[in-house]
């Protein structure tokens, strides 16, 4: 049989024992909650990080694109002014052509007219004579 003073220091120690793992397990505890909080900064700068390559994608994305438009819209407006100016010289030169047309029509009528007139007047000078 054990001496009675080595079963109490047994507990005595085992107490002891018990106390240091209740502290090594505060440890844990305080090691578990700084480990779950470098965790979570983790996982919020790493969300953060998502977040911001995700935009920042976006924006890029949305900046070609919009710059893809106005070279596209610019190109149009450039091909839109041309076919519009080339359209309006090709009115001036159909409305100069119809109107030179016209000149010379009222021009060689005007000459036919005056011809035939002088041939008349002509024949009859001479038939009168």
């Amino acid at each position: 049989m054990p001496a009675p003073g080595t079963a109490l220091d047994d507990d005595d120690d085992d107490d002891d024992d018990d106390d240091d793992d209740d502290d090594d397990d505060d440890d844990d505890d305080d090691d578990d909650e700084s480990t779950n909080l470098l965790n979570f900064i983790a996982v919020v700068v790493v969300v953060v990080v998502v977040v911001v390559v995700v935009v920042v994608v976006v924006v890029v994305v949305v900046v070609v694109v919009a710059s893809v438009v106005v070279v596209v819209v610019a190109v149009d407006v450039v091909v839109v002014v041309v076919v519009v100016v080339v359209h309006i010289v090709a009115v001036i030169v159909v409305v100069a052509v119809v109107i030179v047309a016209v000149v010379v029509v009222v021009v060689v009528v005007v000459v036919v007219v005056v011809v035939v007139m002088l041939i008349t007047i002509n024949f009859v000078s001479q038939m009168q004579q």
